[in-house]
């Protein structure tokens, strides 16, 4: 392209005359000439302005690719983490190596090519380029170093990772037996369930722990092309705890709410909200019911969960403004109690103490 801008910038200054004839009319041409005949010459000064600024971005770019990457592979390696971290960064070092090398390979063609348009290229621009050659070859060297040591890392690393898996084996175990310690599941302790819940968080933090170094272990089997070990009883230790900590806490913040729902003057209480819950702590219930054995911790959840949730069809029915004299006579009746749920001091409590889910069928036909 700056060939052909030259050829053109000289065709026009020798063939482009100043003053044509054209049959009987001379036609002035000095204005059309001053125009077209600098034009060329305009582009060419344009390329040399505009290609080193870009080459230079694209260059520096490169260099920062090159010198990092020389800076991860020359981390010495001593354990099986460090081994991994740099197999990781091998590998990405290696597959965009050469796509970096005739990128600045093409950086030399475009400064050869200004060179010999005699376009200019600063010092500065060239010493850039000439150190982004020499992190190349330092780069290519490393990679190759690397690369003679694989092999024998792998085979020293897997000896070392083959003793950390026994005694990560060894861990789990340990705190299964603790996830299934007989005080998780003995209803005296109910009346200590911080102190539970405090042990429990501990256990559940631990577990995560070992899970993630389990996740760590697998993974570097996979770069050291060994067969992942099976942690058998990590699952189940899972389980256990994700059972043992979802019983406790349930129970612990259905008490809470528990406690806030029975203090609620009875034409406050927001049934829906309340029967909602209920429904998501019943399932709780019966997932704990199905996959724990039999404990007073699950069925104290449960039968508390169940209370409410039978109370509320009859906290809707006792809500109908619909009901006459004659209907809290029935209902009275049935339950053999009188109460007057306008009171200001009659509460949810009020009603489940009232011992009214048994009458629940009953009760809504009536309301209804």
């Amino acid at each position: 392209m700056i060939k052909l801008f030259n050829h053109y910038h000289d065709l026009f200054s020798a063939k482009l005359p100043s003053l044509a004839d054209i049959g009987l009319i001379q036609l002035d041409a000095k204005s059309a000439r001053s125009k077209i005949q600098p034009t060329p010459k305009k582009y060419i000064t344009q390329i040399e302005s505009f290609i080193p600024v870009v080459v230079k971005e694209r260059n520096e770019e490169a260099k920062k690719w090159l010198q990092q990457n020389i800076r991860n592979l020359s981390k010495s390696v001593t354990n099986v983490e460090e081994f991994v971290e740099q197999n990781s960064h091998y590998n990405y070092a290696s597959d965009h190596f050469q796509t970096y090398r005739d990128r600045v390979d093409l950086f030399g063609q475009m400064y050869n090519v200004m060179a010999d348009n005699n376009l200019k290229v600063k010092k500065e621009d060239k010493d850039l380029y000439n150190e982004s050659l020499q992190d190349i070859a330092k780069l290519s060297n490393i990679i190759q170093t690397v690369e003679s040591q694989q092999e024998g890392n792998k085979e020293t690393f897997k000896k070392t990772l083959n003793e950390l898996i026994p005694k990560l084996d060894g861990e789990i175990n340990e705190l299964f037996e603790k996830a299934q310690d007989a005080k998780f599941l003995q209803g005296e302790n109910m009346e200590k369930v911080y102190d539970i819940l405090k042990d429990l968080d501990a256990i559940e933090a631990n577990f995560q722990q070992l899970e993630e170094r389990a996740a760590t272990y697998n993974k570097w089997q996979e770069v050291l092309e060994t067969q992942p070990t099976v942690f058998e009883n990590l699952d189940q230790a899972r389980e256990e705890m994700t059972l043992r900590c979802l019983m406790w806490r349930s129970l612990n913040t259905w008490q809470d709410m528990n406690e806030k729902w029975y203090k609620t003057q009875f034409s406050q209480v927001e049934a829906k909200d309340i029967a909602k819950e209920a429904e998501k702590y019943f399932k709780v219930a019966l997932r704990l019911e199905k996959n724990l054995e039999p404990n007073l911790i699950q069925e104290k959840l449960k039968a508390a969960v169940e209370t409410f949730k039978e109370a509320m069809p009859i906290l809707t029915a006792l809500r109908n403004d619909k009901l006459g004299e004659h209907h809290w006579a029935q209902i009275k009746d049935l339950i053999k109690k009188d109460f007057d749920i306008n009171q200001e001091d009659f509460t949810l409590k009020s009603l489940i103490d009232l011992d009214v889910n048994q009458f629940q069928e009953e009760i809504v036909a009536i309301s209804t």
